[in-house]
């Protein structure tokens, strides 16, 4: 016996959404909409003051590029990774305000901040809604409020913008983003895991039930047509199964205080840490972290021996200096990706089914030019961008990358920052 079915049918809850593929019996039938797997997981990390291209950017576009003193610290991953050179950025009267309110947003900011919402939050906005936090940010450095140039410190302190001119204040204490993500680290605290995580399961088991039912009403060719869905269920299952343990960790102590002196890196680590947790066990998909501020000033650590002011360093062009602090820089997006490749997750790891997008605000710290941005993308997002390669672009625009890097997530949208335009070499 056949009935009528809902085009509107989904099955889902707690990060598992299952929609029914296009059936005869549909009332009013349409093209099967996407489920099964989770979309993959959205991250930017912002580094300061651009980087030195003569040391970052490979002489060869294409897989078989030599590697660059910059990347060197990645080079676990290198099979994870696109790197992107020759983006444009957007240039402003404050090249790192406008740079730091760009990196996520693809827009030229106000005085007071963004012009309009960072990926991530656009992401999380369509999509956040099925995890416990929809999205996090996350930061290091805390300067307080300042201003520069006639530019509010908003456009130099957040990178997580739900909308123009509306900083997402980012979280910068480790025992406090502990708190926040796993409340006070009790045995409770652990049950309530363990308890969504079963949850998880049920749901899981819901929709198999449900789908066993709806088989039986339906005609020959629908049924075969649903058998052939059933594989995005078992896929979510081999997900949802792999994924690594999730107990609650004890709480971080001894972290250093918020000082450039001594300890600032691994305070950074200690952030990254509860991140790559967070990330991997569901706690959220979306997210941004910013290792310093833009134009920050910081980083002498007397932990890895660097000395100076970056920004100033900069401004004096000493390409050395600025080498050793970018491969500090560096080094901490590859501690991340460290994290999360180490997570196991379906047929391969957390890494692989995320897109990790790290940049700055400036092409060259010397130049303070908004021209050919450095960025490097980890983790494929679930395969849908190719990765191992060097992909050497001639100008594209900064929004166009924002863009391609959504829809490659799975968010289903059009244009973002004013354009439509998306980078075929991606």
């Amino acid at each position: 016996m056949s009935t009528t079915v809902s085009r509107r049918s989904l099955l889902r809850g707690a990060g598992v959404a299952l929609a029914l593929p296009w059936l005869e019996a549909m009332l009013r039938p349409r093209a099967a909409s996407a489920g099964g797997t989770a979309l993959p997981r959205l991250v930017t990390f912002f580094v300061p003051n651009g980087l030195p291209l003569e040391f970052f950017t490979p002489s060869e576009a294409g897989p078989d590029y030599a590697t660059t003193p910059l990347l060197d610290p990645l080079a676990a991953h290198r099979s994870k990774l696109v790197v992107v050179s020759g983006i444009q950025g957007v240039g402003g009267p404050d090249s790192h305000a406008a740079g730091t309110s760009a990196f996520s947003t693809g827009q030229l900011c106000s005085t007071l901040g963004a012009s309009g919402p960072s990926i991530e939050q656009v992401a999380a906005a369509q999509a956040g809604s099925d995890t416990p936090f929809r999205s996090l940010a996350v930061a290091v450095q805390d300067s307080g409020q300042w201003s520069s140039n006639g530019y509010s410190s908003a456009c130099f302190t957040n990178t997580a913008w739900s909308a123009a001119e509306t900083p997402i204040p980012p979280e910068r204490d480790p025992a406090a983003m502990f708190l926040r993500l796993f409340g006070d680290g009790t045995p409770e605290a652990s049950l309530e895991a363990e308890r969504r995580a079963a949850y998880r399961h049920s749901v899981i088991d819901h929709v198999k039930v449900d789908l066993a039912r709806l088989r039986g009403q339906l005609g020959a060719d629908d049924r075969a047509r649903l058998d052939a869905h059933l594989d995005a269920v078992r896929q979510v299952e081999l997900r949802i199964d792999a994924v690594v343990s999730c107990e609650v960790p004890s709480l971080p102590g001894d972290l250093p205080a918020e000082i450039w002196q001594a300890g600032y890196y691994r305070r950074a680590q200690a952030l990254l840490d509860l991140l790559a947790m967070a990330l991997t066990c569901g706690s959220t998909r979306y997210a941004s972290f910013m290792l310093c501020d833009g134009a920050s000033n910081g980083g002498p650590d007397a932990d890895l021996a660097l000395a100076g002011q970056h920004h100033e360093i900069a401004h004096a062009g000493d390409r050395e200096a600025m080498r050793q602090f970018s491969a500090v820089h560096v080094a901490q997006f590859a501690y991340l990706l460290d994290r999360l490749a180490e997570a196991s997750e379906g047929d391969g790891s957390v890494l692989d089914h995320a897109l990790v997008m790290m940049g700055t605000e400036l092409g060259d710290g010397t130049g303070h030019t908004a021209n050919d941005l450095p960025f490097v993308l980890a983790g494929g997002a679930s395969g849908a961008i190719e990765t191992g390669r060097h992909v050497a672009l001639s100008g594209a625009p900064l929004a166009a990358l924002h863009l391609t890097c959504l829809q490659r997530c799975g968010i289903e949208v059009d244009s973002f920052a004013g354009t439509g335009e998306t980078l075929d070499a991606l």
